[in-house]
């Protein structure tokens, strides 16, 4: 990717570019609220590439979100879909082992959490974006979430491992 990234000025979220570069510099987790169509889930991944990021997880409640929204992200960012961005969801992988951005569902980003992240790649791969995991885990709550009854934070989860 070597063109420089555009943000459409016509989205809410481009308005307050500035201020979410920086949070997602500054902090470990950032909580990104703003009303649907605002940009949040095509444009926050182009954010953390931005600031450097060489790998971004980033999980939708549905697999047919994941590929459209892959889609869509690399048409913007002018890239072939499966090379800089890309997707996993059940039966189809359509990503490589240098894809920047990777949508997937949540429970794939879990399993291959374990998998692929080695203490080495830790320090080299980008946040994790989760879009909506209210509608994914309907008892999310910002302090505690259980799937399936195991009784631990998923979401804790997933921004360390």
């Amino acid at each position: 990717m070597t063109a420089a990234i555009s943000y459409p000025p016509e989205l809410p979220i481009s308005a307050r570019r500035d201020d979410l570069l920086e949070a997602i510099r500054d902090h470990q987790v950032v909580v990104v609220a703003g009303e649907t169509g605002s940009g949040k889930t095509t444009q926050l991944p182009k954010l953390c590439l931005e600031l450097g990021r060489e790998k971004i997880a980033h999980t939708q409640p549905r697999r047919l979100a994941a590929r459209t929204v892959a889609a869509r992200i690399a048409e913007e960012l002018r890239v072939p879909l499966g090379e800089d961005v890309g997707y996993a969801v059940r039966f189809h992988d359509r990503s490589r082992s240098d894809t920047r951005v990777r949508l997937m569902t949540a429970t794939r980003r879990l399993v291959k959490a374990r998998a692929i992240r080695t203490p080495e790649s830790r320090s080299r791969q980008g946040p994790p974006c989760a879009d909506d995991p209210a509608r994914r885990f309907p008892t999310w709550r910002a302090a505690q979430s259980t799937h399936h009854g195991t009784g631990r934070d998923l979401y804790s989860r997933l921004w360390k491992t």
